[in-house]
């Protein structure tokens, strides 16, 4: 048990870094601009650019894994319901 307070002391010190180094990155190397606008509200077209909301770039990777999941599903199914009606006629 002697290492549990040192690995939360060191998570502690890891995420009190990351919130400085983050702050450091945004205001002196990124240099962000709220004022300035992103392609997808400059272009927004109504087809291919859509402004994404707050939430939209941290869901986006799940979607993308949702879909794949359903296809793969959807594959699975057809196969199934292919071995079935082979079975009830014979295999035609």
């Amino acid at each position: 048990m002697t290492a549990m307070p040192l690995m939360v002391g060191v998570l502690c010190a890891m995420a009190i870094a990351y919130r400085y180094y983050s702050a450091f990155l945004t205001a002196r190397v990124a240099a962000l601009d709220d004022s300035r606008t992103t392609p997808a509200v400059r272009l927004d077209d109504g087809q291919n650019y859509h402004p994404a909301g707050t939430w939209g770039a941290v869901r986006a990777p799940f979607r993308r894994h949702q879909r794949r999941r359903a296809a793969v599903l959807g594959q699975q199914l057809c196969r199934r319901r292919l071995r079935m009606h082979e079975r009830r006629c014979g295999g035609e």
